[in-house]
């Protein structure tokens, strides 16, 4: 079982399991066990560890943001022009960003923002221009969307390289 909540330390029948959650995080205990080969106290067992090492952090409703009324989604390519802890709670405070991430190279920021106008978008990239330099990239469809993480995959693959290595 999972013990520090990376994936070296979670065995197969933990990432089936979270493999279910990812799909489904309503299913019952009963149902995931069936699909893992565990009774429902088990697996009420190592989900509430998974939930205690911090590997689930919580469970959420997949909600389409064109249906809810946010039929724009862009991102937002940012350089900031000041110190980055400072950027980062300038974006704290918008709600239509819903992700923000500090990476390496040309832009210090990416962010995810979904939008209910082309005005609303025309007024966040006017009020993230106050502080730094940005570059939009209006999303136009959604080629690919992964329920969540690739685990089974990811061991699979993991396993497979480190085997070869040994020979």
């Amino acid at each position: 079982m999972a013990a520090s909540g990376e994936i070296d330390s979670l065995d197969a029948i933990d990432c089936a399991i979270l493999e279910v959650l990812q799909r489904e995080a309503r299913e019952s205990f009963t149902r995931i066990g069936r699909q893992v080969g565990l009774s429902s106290t088990a697996v009420s067992d190592r989900m509430r560890h998974l939930e205690a090492t911090g590997v689930i952090a919580g469970y959420h409703a997949d909600v389409v943001p064109k249906r809810a009324g946010f039929p724009i989604m862009a991102f937002l390519l940012v350089r900031s022009t000041g110190p980055d802890a400072r950027f980062s709670k300038v974006v704290q405070s918008r709600p239509e960003i819903i992700e923000c991430y500090r990476v390496t190279g040309e832009v210090s920021f990416v962010i995810r923002a979904v939008l209910s106008r082309v005005e609303h978008l025309e007024e966040l990239i006017d009020y993230l221009e106050q502080t730094s330099y940005v570059t939009t990239l209006i999303v136009l469809s959604t080629a690919l969307k992964r329920p969540g993480l690739p685990l089974v995959e990811s061991k699979r693959f993991k396993n497979s390289r480190s085997r070869r290595r040994v020979r």
